[in-house]
Parts: structure tokens; sequence; C-alpha cells
């Protein structure tokens, strides 16, 4: 039995069903309690709702986003910070902050724990920033796509110098000290003999 939906979303829609298979905790509660969130829920559902197998992404890519919002809380002193509150210019350095202590930011060797979770933080936030774009033209709200532009010309100047570049560089360095090791010639040649005797047995 489902759970009932947060405002504005139909029961029994694909939105519904997603949000309802969430486990039950403080990212979820989040998620289903901040209206732009459930705004977003219902883009990404209504890209990729038709794909039950993008059901688990879908989930993964809502908790992440709210795992910043709340690390934004923690960040800012402001319990009830909402993800309008993320997309402001004037919250920009917060947000850094943010970012990077959610994903393990080392201050020393300038190396991420989880760098792909930075990398695609950078991502969703750009989406969540054209929503406020697109909402506030809607509403004919000057002030909100001003900050929402404004905020996407901060990410489109300074995410890589902040963010990205240690990120891909912490990826870049994991591969360097794991590589995969590929089997010599010889060895592949001493396999398929041991296989052909085998099979001629």
């Amino acid at each position: 039995m489902l759970l009932p939906p947060p405002p504005g979303v139909p029961a029994g829609d694909v939105v519904h069903k997603i949000l309802s298979t969430l486990q039950a905790d403080d990212i979820s509660r989040c998620i289903k309690g901040d209206s732009l969130m459930v705004e977003l829920a219902k883009k990404l559902c209504f890209k990729h709702g038709h794909d039950q197998e993008q059901f688990r992404t879908l989930r993964t890519k809502l908790r992440e986003i709210a795992r910043l919002l709340l690390e934004f809380r923690q960040t800012s002193r402001n319990e009830k910070a909402t993800l309008s509150d993320i997309i402001v210019p004037s919250k920009f350095e917060v947000l850094l902050t943010a970012v990077r202590s959610l994903a393990g930011f080392d201050k020393e060797t300038h190396q991420y724990l989880t760098p792909s979770l930075a990398l695609k933080l950078g991502h969703s936030l750009k989406k969540v920033a054209m929503l406020v774009v697109s909402k506030a033209l809607i509403d004919g709200n000057d002030v909100k796509e001003r900050q929402a532009r404004d905020f996407l010309t901060l990410i489109s100047e300074n995410w890589d110098w902040e963010v990205s570049s240690h990120a891909l560089r912490t990826l870049y360095q994991g591969k360097r000290n794991n590589p995969k090791l590929i089997p010599l010639t010889s060895d592949v040649v001493l396999l398929s003999k041991y296989l052909k005797q085998e099979a001629e047995r």
C-alpha cells in the first residue's frame, strides 16, 4: 500500500510510486517536504518514468540532492533552509562548503573521498536552477529569475575551478593507483593451448 502523496502529486502517479518506495529516513522526509524537490521529481519522472529500470537512478538522484540540502542546512545553520534557498548567489560559498563536506574533500590533498558525487551534484544543481528559472518565468517572478540566472553564471564560471577539477583529478589518481592488469600474450596462448588440450581429452 502506497503512502499518501506529497501536496501537488496525484495519488498513484509515477512520482507518487517512486517517492513511496524511498527508504523512510530524514532524506526521504526532506524530499517529500520540499516543494522544489517534488517539482524536480516530477520533471525527472516525466523524462524517465516510462522506464522502470530508471526508477533506482531517479531515487538516487533525488537522495543525492536531499543529502546536499541537509548538509547545506548544517553548514548555513539554518534548519529550515529549502532547496530554493540554495539557488541564490549570496549562498554560493556556503553551497561550496556543503558540497565539499558531503563529498569528503580533503583540504590538504585537494582530493575527494567520493569524487563522482561532487561531479553529479554539479549537474543536478544546474537542472534545479533551470527549473527555478522556468517557474519564475511562468510566475512572472523577476527576482527569482535573476537570482537563478546569476546562480547559473556562478556555476558556469566557478564550478570547474572550485569542484570539478579536483574531483576529476581524484578519479584520475584512483585509476593510476589501481591499473587494470592486462594478461600477457604468452599467458593467453598458454591458456588457449590448455583449454584446447582439455577439450580433446
